[in-house]
């Protein structure tokens, strides 16, 4: 992973737990955060066979994406976090 996605990853941690969500521990996934009032309100990112999937809670629905290319990843997890509310 280059410097530039470690500096958005940590970036968007910091505005995950902004929002009132806290670290779960999961070997298997890059990120992994749940909110503080509802522990399957969850937000996740991992890695499998050259794929990103990023999920996180829409209302009462849980919603997933994936990508191949990290900059558009990141680019949409950022608009995900800054243009919803949690």
């Amino acid at each position: 992973m280059n410097y530039y996605i470690i500096l958005m990853l940590i970036e968007f941690e910091q505005s995950i737990i902004n929002k009132d969500f806290v670290h779960i521990k999961n070997d298997t996934n890059l990120l992994s955060f749940h909110k503080k009032s509802d522990t399957l309100s969850q937000i996740n990112l991992n890695f499998n066979n050259g794929i990103y999937k990023f999920s996180f809670p829409i209302n009462d629905i849980h919603y997933s994406t994936t990508f191949t290319d990290k900059k558009n990843l990141m680019k949409y997890m950022n608009f995900i976090i800054h243009s919803h509310k949690f």
